[in-house]
C-alpha cells in the first residue's frame, strides 16, 4: 500500500491561517490608527475654531468695556 504524506498540505493550511491572522491584525491596527488620526484632526479643527471664537468674543468685550467707560 502506498502511503501519502499529508504533512505539506497541513503546513500549507497552517501558513494560510497565519497569513489571514496577520492580515486581520494588520487591518485592525491600521483602522485603529486611522480612527486616532481622524479624531486628532477633528479635535485640532475644533480647538482652532474655539480659539477663533474666543478671540472674537474678547474683541467684543473690549469694545463693550470702551462703551461702558464712556457711560
Amino acid at each position: 500500500m502506498i502511503r501519502i504524506n499529508l504533512l505539506p498540505v497541513k503546513e500549507i493550511t497552517a501558513e494560510v491561517g497565519r497569513r489571514q491572522d496577520l492580515l486581520v491584525a494588520g487591518l485592525s491596527v491600521s483602522m485603529t490608527a486611522a480612527l486616532v488620526v481622524g479624531l486628532y484632526m477633528f479635535q485640532s479643527y475644533r480647538l482652532f475654531s474655539l480659539g477663533s471664537e474666543a478671540s472674537g468674543l474678547k474683541k467684543e468685550i473690549e469694545a463693550l468695556n470702551v462703551q461702558l467707560k464712556e457711560v
